[in-house]
């Protein structure tokens, strides 16, 4: 299951955000695997994140049908599969170890003003366990949130359970979050919660609470981009995280640049240190590079 594991994880970064570490780990998985039943597909994924260098596309024509006073859209999806487990070498604890239902559900509903767009969003996983015929512990709702978005204008706001890669904020968390535009080359942002550990549970965990600042820019024609922040966590009465960090991306014609770092300060210890480039030299020829520091967790 080795080839299937580095896939994941490649997904699993890329859905993140993580960029840099997600195009490390597909070539990883073709450099080891390249002609794996999945190859095409990961080639796929890494064609597509590298490719985000290239010359954005024209941008689309504007709507000429007239917006309603008041416009709804609601869309969504459920997928559901069953998973077994069987002890079958006559060893202590033989018989079924698991059987289960599990249903995703996916619900986003988005309604649409002349000045203004709110978007809700859900997000859960269902199990029911055949063998007790109840819920198991781990149905989880992994985001609820909803998202306030002035059009043609500055503010933007999510409120509730989301998930965030940016601005220092490691994953899923209960709280706020709002971005506000200075201009077209620099924005602002603050965020404020609870975050949720690995194994969360359905409850919010005020336990662990987190609020940070971030500064966004835009440069040479949007060609360069990346943030400053600042973000400190605690919990209890002790301090668990009091970071600063940023990221820089340089897209040109022929490939992109990606630079990240996070140091905690409080703990004096550098979390992450990454540089990442990929650069077409010519149609033949790609010369990627990869460098990587730092602590696995985050202190």
């Amino acid at each position: 299951e080795t080839a299937r594991a580095m896939e994941l994880l490649g997904v699993a970064r890329e859905r993140k955000g993580q960029l840099a570490q997600a195009i490390a780990q597909y070539r990883s998985y073709l450099e080891r695997y390249p002609d794996q039943e999945g190859s095409d597909r990961v080639r796929q994924r890494l064609q597509a994140l590298v490719s985000i260098g290239e010359a954005p596309a024209a941008p689309l024509r504007r709507s000429e049908r007239p917006l309603a006073a008041v416009d709804y859209d609601v869309f969504g999806g459920v997928s559901s599969y069953y998973t077994r487990a069987e002890r079958i070498d006559g060893g202590p604890g033989g018989g079924v170890l698991d059987s289960s239902q599990l249903a995703d559900v996916y619900l986003s509903g988005r309604l649409r003003t002349s000045g203004l767009e709110v978007r809700q969003n859900l997000a859960g996983t269902y199990r029911y366990d055949y063998r007790t015929a109840s819920v198991r512990d781990d149905a989880r709702v992994r985001e609820l949130s909803v998202e306030l978005i002035q059009r043609d204008g500055p503010l933007s706001a999510v409120i509730g359970r989301q998930s965030r890669s940016r601005g220092g904020v490691l994953g899923r968390f209960d709280g706020i979050r709002v971005d506000y535009k200075l201009g077209d080359f620099v924005d602002l942002g603050a965020v404020a919660g609870f975050p949720l550990a690995a194994g969360f549970s359905n409850r919010i965990d005020t336990d662990v609470a987190m609020g940070g600042l971030r500064l966004g820019f835009a440069a040479l024609e949007d060609r360069a981009s990346g943030e400053l922040y600042g973000i400190f966590q605690t919990q209890g009465s002790a301090t668990d995280r009091a970071a600063v960090g940023g990221e820089l991306q340089f897209r040109g014609e022929q490939g992109i640049a990606v630079g990240l770092f996070d140091y905690d300060v409080y703990f004096a210890s550098l979390n992450r240190a990454l540089l990442m480039s990929n650069w077409h030299l010519t149609p033949e020829v790609d010369v990627n590079a990869l460098a990587q520091y730092g602590n696995t967790p985050f202190v």
